[in-house]
């Protein structure tokens, strides 16, 4: 049932925000911590109509200063669509000396999907008390709603505080959704707590449970859509995406009449084995990569593991394991710099997801699978999709797929190898650097569907 309010439309500022650079901060005379730089502007949002301009430093909204990422972040969230706020930003003049701007203008809305293809639907679902932003897309015939229900792809993205609500051309993920309604498709996407729409937050403070639930909810929901056929569900999963689909699998494997069932689901760079398994051979194999030596590496897996049994299995504070385990200080200022937060994300959601038997929700579902590893990617480990492969076809033999990609790293962009993507990882975005996205990934994924739901009708 829909909660008895609609869900409201957030503003958006439509600009990428990161820190300031040691030499733009001297150029512009910032103070040290003073503000935030504009990486890019996106067409038809707030700092668009402001006239700001990629390499502007956002010092200020309204009164608030700018000073840090969440910082800048909680305050753009406050504004309502509509009202009138003043930035503060500094910019290199004509001249190459800084000046001070403040424009004024009124929070624009989130700029809503649009496509030749297709229409969105924006929906909601509500888990836990939290109500989440749901995107659904029909497919369009001559600019008009193509009847009848059609295969539909769920997508899950992997960690990390990001909206999946906007122009293709603008989000995560766009180029894959736009590939799928070409083809006719329906999709569906949910943005976590906090990001878009979607209410709680912020999203560091969510955890694995509850990010589940909200996954749940918007597959139970798909039955009020008529243009869904929810008896041709397909998820594709990227990175911790992929450790959501065999979850939401088993709870799909017993529908009946017209609720939705999962019949096939795709990973891209996810994982299988058990999360503290993963994480010391995560550290072996990026900190091979970045050169360090041999002896090194070993102490930092030893030091990994015993942070993350400590921390993760046995539940300690990491203050508390800090006085336990002074030996282990650097690593403890290494990897939770803040003392709470592993990659982004507060030690609830790590505890919860090494509670996951993720093999044991493989080898029990019952759908079609295409595990999928990129060559050059050196976050996930191939062995991972091998082994999913592996234990889907060992339970019902025939029915997985695992494909190696080639050139292609963890978010799709073209390297030759692991070490080459690494590097280029450590490149301000937008660099030169920077690598063009390999379209491999996304073939090899559309390919698959449109075989997997040919087969299913």
């Amino acid at each position: 049932p829909q909660p008895p309010e609609r869900l409201p439309r957030r503003a958006t500022f439509g600009a990428q925000l990161a820190p300031v650079p040691d030499s733009l901060r001297t150029a512009l005379g910032l103070a040290p911590g003073e503000g935030l730089q504009l990486l890019a502007v996106v067409p038809g949002t707030t700092a668009a109509a402001a006239a700001l301009r990629p390499g502007d430093v956002l010092v200020a909204v309204g009164d608030v200063p700018v000073t840090s990422p969440p910082a800048g972040i909680a305050a753009l969230r406050a504004i309502p669509v509509g009202r009138r706020v003043a930035f503060t930003v500094v910019r290199r003049g004509a001249s190459g000396s800084p000046e001070r701007l403040t424009p004024t203008v009124a929070m624009q809305e989130r700029p809503r999907e649009r496509g030749a293809h297709f229409v969105t639907h924006y929906d909601e679902v509500a888990a836990n008390g939290v109500r989440y932003r749901v995107m659904v897309t029909q497919p369009l015939r001559d600019g008009r709603p193509a009847p009848g229900r059609h295969p539909t792809l769920f997508l899950i993205g992997g960690i990390g505080a990001y909206t999946l609500d906007g122009p293709f051309a603008t989000i995560s993920y766009g180029d894959i959704l736009q590939a799928v309604v070409e083809r006719g498709w329906a999709t569906v996407r949910v943005d976590k707590a906090g990001q878009g729409d979607s209410e709680g937050g912020p999203t560091v403070e969510a955890d694995f449970d509850s990010e589940l639930a909200a996954y749940r909810a918007t597959l139970a929901a798909l039955p009020r859509h008529p243009f869904v056929d929810t008896g041709r569900v397909f998820l594709f999963g990227h990175s911790m995406g992929g450790v959501f689909g065999p979850l939401l699998a088993a709870d799909t494997a017993l529908a009946r009449g017209d609720a939705p069932r999962l019949r096939g689901l795709a990973v891209y760079g996810t994982i299988a084995k058990p999360w503290m398994e993963y994480l010391v051979e995560a550290v072996r194999r990026q900190a091979t990569l970045a050169g360090a030596p041999l002896a090194t590496v070993d102490a930092m897996v030893r030091d990994q593991a015993a942070l993350s049994h400590h921390l993760v299995i046995d539940g300690m504070h990491p203050e508390a394991l800090g006085r336990a385990r002074p030996e282990l200080a650097r690593a403890l200022a290494e990897h939770y710099p803040d003392g709470r937060t592993f990659s982004g994300l507060a030690l609830p959601y790590w505890r919860q997801l090494a509670r996951q038997r993720v093999a044991a929700a493989w080898a029990a579902l019952d759908a079609d699978v295409l595990a999928m590893h990129g060559a050059s990617d050196f976050v996930g480990a191939r062995a991972d999709p091998e082994l999913i492969a592996a234990i889907v076809d060992q339970a019902r033999p025939g029915r997985a797929t695992f494909a190696l990609i080639p050139e292609s790293d963890h978010t799709f962009h073209r390297y030759p190898t692991m070490q080459a993507s690494l590097q280029g990882s450590m490149q301000p975005p937008g660099g030169a650097s920077s690598a063009p996205l390999n379209p491999a990934a996304r073939e090899r994924l559309v390919a698959w569907l449109v075989e997997r739901a040919a087969a299913a009708r």
